[in-house]
């Protein structure tokens, strides 16, 4: 197997895993506690349509970070596409 056909797996799966991730998050995000809870670490405030829910550090990184994630994917599928694509000369 090439390393450019291992790559186009590897970022469709990590596509797949990073989607997965988000539909898991946004299940839960307005169901947070609407106080602080410290002992589950329910501390950082989030707007959730309206209502103020306390949400984990984890949870936010992830809220935050994963659509990054996807415009990396997504580029890197993009450029092994336009690799793919390049005719010989």
């Amino acid at each position: 197997m090439s390393l450019r056909k291992v790559a186009r797996v590897a970022l469709w799966v990590l596509a797949a895993i990073t989607v997965a991730v988000w539909w898991f998050l946004l299940g839960g995000l307005c169901d947070a506690p609407i106080k602080p809870v410290v002992a589950t670490n329910n501390v950082v405030p989030y707007n959730c349509h309206g209502k103020t829910v306390f949400l984990t550090g984890l949870q936010d990184t992830v809220r935050l970070w994963l659509p990054c994630v996807w415009i990396l994917v997504l580029f890197g599928l993009h450029l092994l596409k336009e690799h793919q694509d390049a005719k010989p000369v």
